[in-house]
Parts: C-alpha cells; sequence; structure tokens
C-alpha cells in the first residue's frame, strides 16, 4: 500500500507513508536545522514515478498553490493516474474566500498575522492581502502563483475525474482518517484559520482517458501545446 504526502516538507517522516518535495524550495520552509530530509526529492511538475493505479492515498497540504494554474492541473492529473480505484486525494490550500471574506470586512486581526498572509506586513492592508498572490519576495522561488476556493478547485477535480468531492472542517477527514493525527498538521501557526480542506475520490480507472492525459503530461518540455490542449478539456 502506498501512501504519498505531496509537498510535505523538509523534515517530515511517517512510517508507512512517502514523502515527496523538491530541495530547490522545502529548505526555505526549513524549521529545524538538525532534522534530516526525509523526502524523496522530487519536482511534482516532472510526475510521479508510480504505475497507474499503484497509490491508496495521497494528501497536499500547501502545495497546490505554489504551482500555476495549469501546472496544478497537471499534478491533479497526475495525481488521478497513479490513485487506484477508490483511491482517496486530500487537499489543503489558502481559501482565497476566506481573503476576500477578511478584506472585505477590513479585519486587521486577519491580515496582519504573519503566518496567514504570507509574509510581513506591508503597513496596509491591500498589499498585505495581495501577499496571498504574490508573496513575500523573502520566500523567492517559493511564491504563490495561483489561488483557490471550493469554487475552481472543486470544477478541476470534477473535470479531471474526480468524485464525492467534499469540503471538510480543517483536519476533519473522512476518506482518510489517518490525515487527522497530529504529524499531518503543519507547522506553521494560525494555519487553520487560512486554510480549505478538500476530500475526494477516484472511484473508477478510464485507462482511455489517463492514456490521454500522460500524452498531454508528455508533451510538458512544449508548455504552450500543452495549454492549448488542456483548455479542451476543461471547456464547458
Amino acid at each position: 500500500m502506498i501512501k504519498i504526502n505531496a509537498g510535505c516538507g523538509y523534515g517530515w517522516k511517517k512510517e508507512s507513508w512517502t514523502g515527496i518535495d523538491y530541495d530547490g524550495t522545502s529548505s526555505a520552509w526549513r524549521t529545524d536545522k538538525n532534522s534530516p530530509k526525509g523526502y524523496i526529492n522530487l519536482d511534482l511538475r516532472q510526475g510521479l514515478p508510480y504505475k497507474d493505479c499503484s497509490v491508496s492515498t495521497i494528501y497536499s497540504s500547501h502545495c497546490l498553490e505554489h504551482f500555476t494554474y495549469y501546472e496544478g492541473i497537471n499534478i491533479l492529473c497526475e495525481f488521478y493516474r497513479v490513485l487506484e480505484e477508490g483511491g482517496s486525494l486530500s487537499i489543503v490550500v489558502p481559501d482565497l474566500d476566506l481573503f476576500i471574506e477578511n478584506f472585505s470586512q477590513k479585519n486587521r486581526d486577519f491580515l496582519e498575522t504573519v503566518e496567514i498572509i504570507g509574509g510581513n506586513p506591508s503597513g496596509n492592508l491591500t498589499d498585505n492581502f495581495l501577499m496571498l498572490f504574490y508573496s513575500d519576495p523573502s520566500f523567492y522561488n517559493n511564491c504563490h502563483k495561483y489561488a483557490y476556493n471550493f469554487d475552481n478547485l472543486s470544477h478541476n477535480l470534477q473535470k479531471i475525474g474526480f468524485e464525492e468531492i467534499n469540503k471538510v472542517d480543517f483536519q476533519k477527514f473522512t476518506h482518510c482518517a489517518e490525515l487527522n493525527q497530529p504529524e499531518f498538521k503543519s507547522k506553521i501557526q494560525n494555519i487553520e484559520k487560512f486554510s480549505l480542506s478538500v476530500e475526494c475520490r477516484k472511484i473508477s480507472h478510464n485507462p482511455d482517458y489517463v492514456k490521454h492525459i500522460r500524452k498531454k503530461l508528455s508533451k510538458r518540455e512544449k508548455p504552450f501545446p500543452v495549454i492549448l490542449s488542456l483548455l479542451n478539456i476543461f471547456k464547458d
């Protein structure tokens, strides 16, 4: 049984789980300089080294927003490919709706908290709000590149082929209850105050559809054709 934590962080480790992260960015979030690297060094944009239908569970917390929109679609497609029938995908990302709500209410407690806005407060609430989209320069290449709420994330998941898509309370997963254990909660303070948690399942495996997805992924060295072809998948 293969269980994956995609974007796990530098020192994360748990028995029976495989952590995946990328050396180029994970060190920016390293909290304990003495902790050993506990993950497989892999850029998710390059795909996962697993066969179709070989993974039982995938968890990804505060990772997807660090990729562009189309990179994110490619990654979700790859999650779909490797998951077994009945396998679960659980995702946590910053909740765009919470940021919009707190910005409209000019909530300083929310918009001046370093961990929530992703950097040092700039002195005005508008720039603090925009850090969700552009992040703080001190993070360098680790900045956010897209934003999600339940509306657009669930739409993408449904288009890819996932089912039983639900929004759940923070660390209240039902498809994989193991994710509610403390080891899966990020060390970032206040993370529960700005997070969106979504879970879904891959109910059935469609070989033709997976082949179609993999063909698009194989062309990722030519991003523009990939974008055009993926647009055909995501047309309403």
